[in-house]
């Protein structure tokens, strides 16, 4: 099963369910899958797609202002924005719940509030003003869900090592396992 930022953003793109675990596993060689995905097979059908993508092509192809190399670009930050950094923010909040008890148990007193004892904190992690992540909202929805839902699925989840497997990517920081018991 895909996470669920990964299915989210695939949906967005357009990608075939038949092709989501590829794109899932390939989604840290952006670069080069985003030249992968065939587009002209979009443009060659008479089948109407309502993804971004294809919107995007359709656009393209009426002369409107995006080139090939700006779709394949858009298509890849759409990745890592929809996908990569959303994937990381779960495990790194799932990492920080089952390392703090008390935290922990506050969620799990009252799920709907997500920032448990924090008090007006003012940060910038989907930026600010102007530059507030587009995503925003989706992040937060995503994470409180998935959240919620590993915490009343698997009651009893723990951690099963201190040592987490920590990502070597310079541009989001996360981990790459995180080994529970459930």
């Amino acid at each position: 099963m895909l996470p669920l930022p990964a299915f989210l953003i695939a949906d967005i793109l357009g990608v075939p369910r038949a092709g989501r675990r590829k794109f899932q596993q390939r989604s840290e060689y952006i670069a080069k899958y985003a030249r992968d995905i065939e587009y002209a097979a979009l443009r060659n059908t008479n089948q109407v797609y309502n993804d971004l993508i294809s919107q995007f092509i359709a656009a393209e192809e009426q002369g409107d202002r995006l080139t090939s190399d700006e779709i394949y670009s858009t298509g890849a930050l759409l990745l890592i924005a929809g996908h990569e950094t959303t994937t990381r923010l779960i495990g790194n909040a799932l990492w920080l719940l089952l390392t703090h008890a008390d935290q922990l148990q506050l969620l799990r007193d009252d799920p709907d509030r997500f920032d448990i004892t924090r008090e007006n904190i003012r940060h910038v992690g989907f930026g600010y003003g102007v530059h507030l992540c587009l995503g925003a909202e989706l992040a937060r929805l995503e994470t409180k869900t998935m959240l919620r839902v590993l915490l009343e699925r698997f009651p009893a989840i723990a951690l099963k090592n201190d040592t987490p497997a920590w990502g070597d990517s310079d541009f989001v920081r996360g981990l790459d396992e995180l080994l529970v018991s459930v």
